[in-house]
């Protein structure tokens, strides 16, 4: 399966001031990007993790439904780990779903929470950008 990763996501990251340093598969249908900026900073590595699959899981026929993450550690990966920002989250949003493309950032009740990283921050869409939420904006804001 190839990844629907927006097609400008490389260009989205350079004008950000980061630096692609590798690309790695990851599970089944994913890849890790590990990110540093530009000038080379040693100082903080950004690392996302994009997935796609469909779903339900293994039907091929349903919905493709992607997965981006999105870690930062000071120093060399395996160092603090810190907290990802609202502009961090953005700059995900933008360049793994694009700008056209819904992407939600899920608060689940802590008995089904998943998360590989204590300080990762997440989020999901369908891979064709359909909206799932009702538009809460129609007529003014609920």
């Amino acid at each position: 399966m190839t990844l629907s990763i927006n097609n400008g996501m490389e260009v989205v990251l350079k004008n950000a001031g980061l630096k692609i340093v590798s690309y790695v598969p990851f599970g089944i249908a994913g890849i890790k990007i590990m990110m540093r900026h530009v000038p080379l900073d040693d100082d903080v590595l950004t690392e996302y993790i994009v997935t796609e699959a469909p779903y339900p899981i293994g039907d091929e026929l349903g919905d493709h439904w992607m997965h981006a993450s999105v870690v930062k550690w000071e120093g060399k990966r395996g160092g603090k780990q810190l907290m990802p920002d609202y502009e961090d989250l953005a700059l995900l949003h933008r360049a793994v779903f694009g700008r056209r493309r819904f992407a939600y950032q899920v608060f689940a009740p802590i008995a089904v929470h998943v998360n590989i990283h204590p300080m990762a921050l997440h989020l999901w869409g369908r891979s064709d950008g359909v909206n799932m939420l009702p538009d809460f904006g129609i007529g003014g804001s609920i």
